[in-house]
C-alpha cells in the first residue's frame, strides 16, 4: 500500500484534499529522522554498556579492553627495544677487563670491548638485516601466521638473544669471536624486532573497526610509546651504569630477558 493511501485512511474520508499530507518526501525525511534517533539511542545504549563493563577507560579506548591491552603489549616492545638500543650503544666498546684490574669482583664481566671500527661494520651488516626482514620477511610470516601467532611466536626469541650476552661473561680473548657473537647475537634481535614491532602495529589495527576510531586508537598509542621510549632509554641507561659499577654487566641481559619474556606471556593472554 503507497504512503499516500495511508495517510488518507489516517485523516479518515471526509478529509478535503487540500488538508491531506500527501508529500512523499516529507515523510521519507520523517521516517529517517525516526532511523537516526533509533541509531543514535543504540549507540547511546551500547557506550553505556561499555561504561559499566570497562569504566573510563572506554571512552578513551573504542570497542573493548582488547585495545587496552594490545596497547600494553605494544608499550611493552618499545620499552625494551629502546632499553636495548641505548645499552648495546655503550656495551660494545666497554673494556672487557678495565684498566688493569682482572681481579677480585671484575671477574664477573665488563662490556665486549670491540674497536670502533668494529663496531660500525657490524651496525651496519645488523641494519641492512633488519631492513631486509621488515621487507621480505615480515609479510610472508604475517600472511601465514598472523599477527597475534607472529608475535607469540617471535616474541621469545627476544629472551633467548638478551641471554645469549651472558657468553660475555667467559671473557673471551679472541677478538675475531667476540666480533662474531656480537654479530650473530645483534641479527637474533634483528630477528625478533622485525617480526614483532610491526605485527604489534597491525595487531591494533586488526582491533579498530572504523577510520575515526582508528584514528583515535593510534593518537593513544603513539603518545604513550614515545613515553616508554623516554622510559626505556633512561631506564636502560642506568641499568647499565649500575651494572658497571658492580662488575656484573650480566644484570642487564636478565632484566632484559625478563622484560622481554613478560611481553611474549602478554602475546598469549588469552582475550588478547
Amino acid at each position: 500500500m503507497s504512503l499516500v493511501a495511508i495517510q488518507l485512511r489516517s485523516k479518515g474520508a471526509g478529509a478535503r484534499p487540500d488538508t491531506l499530507e500527501m508529500s512523499p518526501l516529507s515523510t521519507s525525511s520523517s521516517i529517517s529522522e525516526e532511523v537516526d534517533e533509533e541509531s543514535t539511542d543504540s549507540r547511546s545504549a551500547m557506550d553505556d554498556t561499555l561504561w559499566r563493563k570497562h569504566g573510563s577507560a572506554a571512552q578513551w579506548f573504542p570497542g573493548s579492553s582488547k585495545v587496552m591491552w594490545r596497547i600494553v603489549l605494544q608499550v611493552s616492545l618499545t620499552f625494551h627495544l629502546t632499553a636495548y638500543a641505548i645499552i648495546i650503544s655503550i656495551f660494545l666498546p666497554t673494556p672487557s677487563c678495565p684498566g688493569d684490574d682482572c681481579d677480585g669482583g671484575s671477574w664477573m664481566g665488563e662490556g665486549a670491548g670491540l674497536g670502533l671500527g668494529v663496531i660500525a661494520g657490524i651496525t651496519l651488516v645488523v641494519s641492512i638485516i633488519l631492513c631486509a626482514l621488515q621487507l621480505a620477511f615480515f609479510p610472508v610470516v604475517h600472511r601465514r601466521l598472523g599477527s597475534l601467532m607472529s608475535l607469540q611466536v617471535f616474541a621469545p626469541m627476544g629472551s633467548v638473544a638478551y641471554l645469549a650476552f651472558l657468553v660475555f661473561l667467559l671473557r673471551i680473548s679472541s677478538g675475531l669471536l667476540r666480533s662474531t657473537l656480537v654479530l650473530g647475537i645483534m641479527s637474533l634481535h634483528s630477528l625478533a624486532k622485525a617480526v614483532c614491532q610491526p605485527a604489534a602495529l597491525v595487531l591494533i589495527n586488526e582491533t579498530t573497526a572504523t577510520p575515526s576510531e582508528r584514528v583515535k586508537t593510534h593518537s593513544i598509542a603513539h603518545a604513550v610509546n614515545a613515553a616508554a621510549a623516554a622510559l626505556g632509554l633512561w631506564f636502560g641507561g642506568y641499568l647499565l651504569h649500575f651494572s658497571l659499577s658492580v662488575h656484573f654487566v650480566g644484570l642487564v641481559w636478565i632484566v632484559l630477558a625478563v622484560v622481554s619474556g613478560l611481553s611474549a606471556a602478554l602475546a598469549l593472554k588469552p582475550d588478547i
